[in-house]
């Protein structure tokens, strides 16, 4: 004669039921600073995500980079403005038998023999070089009326070409994906310790 024993804790499974219920009610909530809280720490990442590779500092960076959550709500969009960084940002100097030394990518200096340092019509010191085109009529400035050949000013990649860049993207996923993990065990734990 087999013998069969039946095993029925229906008030450990009643409990473990409103446990399970008492962490569903507070899992939005959780979602929601872990959202906050990785977008915070992404912001953080991207800035050094960029500085590690280029020739900038993180100061610099912060004000065209922004971090904003996703339009579905999952994830985030990491995005800097387009506008070109003067190679002033980029700690370029002037050399003295003439040209420009700047380092765009860190530990890789680069010199552009017809660059030179002159002040923009703001005042502030810029690099600049010759663009090569026509001599034109100056308007205005220390060399109204002359004829002199156009020039531009010197400048490197904007935030903008700093997140296309392929290691900087990669390092900005995998730091978001790896944080975001981390963050939700973190919390979930929590409310299932918080709920015994």
């Amino acid at each position: 004669m087999a013998l069969s024993i039946t095993i029925d804790d229906r008030r450990a499974l009643r409990a473990l039921e409103r446990q399970l219920d008492q962490v569903a009610k507070n899992v939005g909530r959780e979602l929601e600073r872990a959202n906050i809280s990785v977008q915070r720490a992404t912001f953080t990442e991207s800035k050094r995500a960029i500085t590690d590779t280029y020739n900038l500092p993180q100061n610099r960076v912060a004000g065209p980079l922004s971090v904003r959550t996703a339009a579905n709500r999952r994830g985030f969009v990491v995005s800097g403005n387009p506008t070109p960084i003067t190679f002033v940002s980029y700690r370029a100097r002037a050399l003295t038998r003439g040209g420009v030394q700047v380092a765009i990518f860190k530990g890789k200096a680069k010199v552009i023999r017809k660059g030179f340092k002159a002040p923009s019509p703001q005042g502030t010191d810029l690099f600049w070089i010759r663009t090569g085109e026509a001599p034109r009529r100056m308007t205005r400035g220390r060399y109204d009326g002359k004829f002199r050949e156009p020039i531009r000013p010197l400048t490197g990649p904007s935030v903008a070409d700093h997140l296309n860049n392929r290691s900087v993207r990669g390092r900005i996923e995998r730091f978001y994906f790896t944080r975001m993990n981390r963050e939700l065990l973190a919390r979930i734990n929590r409310l299932q310790r918080n709920r015994t």
